[in-house]
């Protein structure tokens, strides 16, 4: 039995299951700002940060697909090992698109507002 990846694979879901967490309660915050402010969901500051955790999500549930496509029967995969011996560089990768995410997303809107020919 090839146990590789099994260590990274437990990392994925424990870090996808606390993301989704995230993601549920930052959703209930900023729906209940929302209600409160009178403002749209979207216009709040808990929404840049579902939004950033979502791209982590996604990011941490191609991370489970990629360790779950392998036959536990066959021999290790590079990327299996890979997985296992870099887990700390990749679960920071997979948590740092959470800010960038969250600056993208402020920027993209800051455009946005700028209305056509007022660039600086």
């Amino acid at each position: 039995m090839n146990l590789y990846g099994v260590i990274a694979l437990i990392a994925a879901v424990g870090l996808g299951l606390l993301l989704s967490l995230g993601i549920l309660i930052s959703s209930i915050v900023a729906f209940v700002t929302a209600r409160r402010k009178q403002e749209h969901f979207n216009h709040q500051w808990w929404f840049t940060q579902v939004v950033g955790m979502s791209v982590s999500l996604l990011a941490c549930v191609f991370v489970v697909l990629l360790l779950l496509s392998g036959d536990a029967k066959a021999p290790a995969r590079p990327l299996d090992i890979w997985f296992d011996e870099w887990l700390w560089f990749w679960i920071t990768a997979i948590l740092s698109l959470w800010p960038v995410t969250v600056l993208a997303w402020n920027r993209w809107q800051r455009r946005a507002r700028i209305p056509a020919g007022n660039e600086t």
